[in-house]
C-alpha cells in the first residue's frame, strides 16, 4: 500500500493529515488481530502487511475501514502457504516423471 499525497500541502495541512489520517491509520493496523505482520518501508510512505482474510470480500472490506482508504494505491499479493505448495509440487513431479 502507497500512501499518496498532496507535494503542495503546507506544513499545517501535513501535520494535520499525519494526525487525522496517518497515525490512525497505523494505530489500526497495529491493533487489528487480522494483521498478522507487517510494517512501514523505511525512509518511504509505503506500508506492507500480511492480513489473515477468509475472502477478497474481507480483505476488502478491511482494506476500505482504514483511515484515508481514497488516498491509497493499493496492492493485493495473495500468498500460498508453503505445505499447499508442496502438495502441487509433488503431483507436479509425479506427472512430469510419467512423461516419456
Amino acid at each position: 500500500m502507497k500512501l499518496l499525497g498532496s507535494p503542495s500541502a503546507s506544513p499545517q495541512e501535513l501535520a494535520q493529515h499525519i494526525e487525522q489520517i496517518v497515525i490512525p491509520m497505523h494505530e489500526k493496523l497495529d491493533t487489528d488481530e487480522k494483521i498478522l505482520s507487517g510494517g512501514i518501508v523505511a525512509g518511504a510512505r509505503i506500508i506492507t502487511f500480511i492480513v489473515d482474510a477468509a475472502s477478497h470480500d474481507e480483505l476488502d472490506r478491511l482494506l476500505m475501514s482504514l483511515p484515508g482508504w481514497g488516498l491509497m494505491d493499493v496492492s493485493v499479493t495473495p500468498l500460498q502457504s508453503f505445505r499447499d505448495r508442496i502438495i502441487i509440487s509433488r503431483q507436479m513431479a509425479e506427472r512430469l516423471k510419467s512423461l516419456k
